[in-house]
């Protein structure tokens, strides 16, 4: 890891929102009035707009008037992980959260959350517990949210984090960020990278409203079996940076600590059973359409799943009917 922003810049004292919209034009007036009854004024409000062709900008534009509502657009539509990147890279904040365009914080959310931040000072990344609603927001049931169990980290914890998501922006930005070409599961992919440079906190107040609608964004926008896959991508991905920082801090071999941790994720973990078994089963059209280097072809199974985990391959569509 690295920083991958100089703060050469001097740090707001206000608390940052992002939202990125794509087409909810019907829901994000709910979403950014949410952020205008905080019970603080401490904070600014980042709206990402990825090419809206729905209302979106005229139902945001009204709201530009209030100084600390900036927008920014872009001119074609690149998905919700470069809209989510976009937005994290205007933050100029101490502590910033995510919110998205179809949900809607509770008054007193980014009030409670600073004061987690304050009381955690080694805490990078503090989620609360959320509530479920339905299309109109109404509360149906209490979100799935808990503290991560003793002696387990973010990858043996499944379904234990979920909105709210707030960060430190120093220890955010000691990761990689945002791995762009993911197109689902980038919140746990981001919440892993952040499990390894700080700390993790939970808060058990409801201070999110999730909107339970299937044209939700990052609830609808991916297939299962997509999902499914990126999820793979992203837990080899934290597999692989975890053993180079075993690796160094007990001066192993990290690829052999890849191997292992890899050997015990397949008796477990159904995500990287997929993808390994998609790479079984389309290796031949993966050695053609990906520039897989040659030395690859032949090596074990484990540093071919490791590459193809890794590399970018945005473009590269699957044929599912051989691996459902």
């Amino acid at each position: 890891y690295g920083d991958h922003r100089d703060l050469h810049y001097p740090l707001r004292r206000q608390r940052q929102m992002c939202i990125r919209d794509s087409n909810k034009g019907s829901y994000i007036r709910e979403s950014i009035e949410s952020v205008l009854a905080q019970t603080t004024d401490d904070w600014e409000l980042i709206l990402v707009d990825d090419a809206s062709t729905d209302d979106s900008l005229n139902v945001i534009e009204p709201y530009l008037r209030d100084p600390r509502i900036r927008l920014i657009q872009h001119e074609n539509n690149v998905g919700a992980s470069h809209a989510a990147q976009t937005g994290l890279l205007a933050v100029r904040a101490e502590v910033f959260g995510e919110l998205d365009s179809d949900d809607a914080l509770v008054p007193n959310a980014i009030e409670r959350m600073i004061r987690a931040h304050r009381e955690h000072p080694e805490c990078g990344f503090i989620y609360s517990q959320h509530t479920l609603c339905d299309e109109h927001l109404r509360p149906v049931k209490p979100g799935f949210c808990k503290p991560i169990p003793a002696g387990q980290t973010t990858l043996e914890a499944a379904g234990t984090i979920g909105a709210f998501r707030t960060y430190k922006l120093r220890d955010f930005l000691k990761t990689s960020m945002y791995d762009t070409d993911l197109t689902c599961s980038m919140d746990k992919d981001m919440y892993y990278k952040m499990e390894e440079v700080a700390g993790i906190c939970f808060v058990p107040d409801s201070l999110y409203l999730v909107r339970q609608d299937p044209k939700s964004l990052g609830r609808a926008d991916c297939q299962p079996l997509e999902t499914w896959l990126c999820g793979g991508r992203s837990r080899i991905r934290a597999h692989l940076r975890r053993s180079r920082l075993e690796g160094r801090r007990k001066n192993l071999d990290p690829n052999q600590i890849f191997e292992r941790r890899l050997r015990q994720a397949l008796k477990e973990d159904f995500r990287i059973q997929l993808l390994v078994f998609t790479v079984r089963q389309n290796k031949d059209l993966l050695l053609r359409e990906l520039p897989i280097p040659p030395e690859y072809a032949d090596v074990s199974e484990s540093r071919v799943v490791l590459w193809i985990a890794t590399v970018s391959y945005t473009h590269l569509t699957l044929p599912t009917k051989r691996i459902v």
